[in-house]
């Protein structure tokens, strides 16, 4: 009887190690980069709320030296704005006038989030460390362009903060 039950927990024990495999595809899960002796590259997605800056910090404290900290932003794209004015019924004045103003808002935004990342880095990753903000190309979804972003960083783990301004 004994024989049997180790028999089938073996079994579904192997099921559930495939079923993660695939589930993975390459990704690293969050134990195994943590009991890793070897520097990461930490990709931190921040979108100007307190929880994107509370992950930036979060991931400054438990940092190496060698590690890598990219704090990465990608502003919400102005045509996804500019496609609903057409409801309004505006003149064409109108709506450059409202362009312009939504395009001066997004960079005082973006130069503000950048500046408050690095402003956490500054204050709370180790000293030398590599770590910079980046500020991504206007998106219509920022979760794809996270992921994306994580490829060509060669990002060993995605921090995120656990609500935010999601524009997706």
């Amino acid at each position: 009887m004994l024989a049997l039950v180790s028999k089938h927990t073996s079994r579904i024990m192997m099921q559930t190690a495939a079923h993660n495999q695939q589930l993975y595809r390459g990704l690293y899960r969050a134990g195994a980069i943590y009991s890793s002796q070897r520097y990461k590259t930490y990709l931190v997605g921040v979108d100007g709320s307190e929880y994107g800056y509370t992950a930036l910090r979060s991931v400054c404290k438990g940092a190496d030296k060698k590690d890598k900290i990219v704090a990465m932003y990608f502003p919400t794209s102005i045509a996804l704005y500019m496609e609903r004015t057409s409801a309004f019924r505006l003149s064409d004045n109108q709506i450059d006038a409202m362009k312009s103003d939504l395009q001066v808002a997004q960079r005082k935004n973006n130069e503000e989030i950048e500046a408050k990342c690095e402003e956490i880095i500054k204050k709370w990753a180790p000293e030398h460390i590599n770590a910079y903000a980046k500020i991504g190309k206007e998106s219509f979804v920022p979760r794809d362009d996270l992921i994306k972003a994580c490829y060509e960083k060669k990002a060993d783990v995605l921090c995120v903060g656990s609500k935010g301004l999601s524009h997706s």
